[in-house]
């Protein structure tokens, strides 16, 4: 599990990126995110999640104007 911190504007970069893990499971507990699996843009905020394959090309940015927590979940472990 990785607890993250997103300021706003802040993410994991404009290109995407994928790692051996299986599945990946993202919780966000306060804020909003934006979330590429592929071409496909979720737009998340406190309370929802998504699961994928950590094989899928994705990314995040928090477009929003608050402190993001999200948590992720990988199995099995990558990091």
């Amino acid at each position: 599990m990785i607890l993250s911190v997103i300021e706003p504007g802040g993410g994991t970069g404009d290109e995407a990126y994928a790692h051996e893990s299986d599945e990946e499971c993202v919780i966000v507990l306060e804020g909003e995110l934006d979330l590429w699996l592929g071409e496909t843009r979720y737009h998340l905020e406190a309370g929802d999640t998504i699961t994928h394959s950590s094989r899928l090309p994705h990314w995040n940015r928090n477009n929003g104007t608050t402190t993001t927590r999200v948590l992720f979940v990988i199995t099995p472990p990558s990091y």
